[in-house]
């Protein structure tokens, strides 16, 4: 069940590389790093479901920073979208 939220999630992250920031698209270097913090994400809760590591492991600590930066990358982009710098988001 959360396998799959995460997975729809990932899914409309990636198809939010569409969005444009002014004219342009958002920058590689942001769409690259939402991928990679849900696909890292992704494949440490694909260990944690299958049981053979501790949530509260090495495991789960790569799963909580990957979250905690993925949450912290999309406030930082929502910040700069509310204060004005061009963001229009379709």
């Amino acid at each position: 069940m959360l396998y799959e939220f995460v997975t729809t999630y990932r899914d409309a992250i990636i198809a939010k590389t569409r969005i444009k920031v002014g004219t342009r698209p958002w920058p590689p270097g942001v769409v690259h790093a939402l991928r990679n913090m849900l696909n890292t994400a992704i494949l440490a809760f694909d260990v944690v479901e299958r049981g053979t590591v501790r949530v509260n492991g090495n495991t789960g600590a790569v799963l909580g920073r990957s979250l905690t930066a993925l949450r912290d990358l999309v406030d930082r982009r929502a910040s700069l979208s509310r204060s004005g710098h061009g963001v229009s988001v379709r």
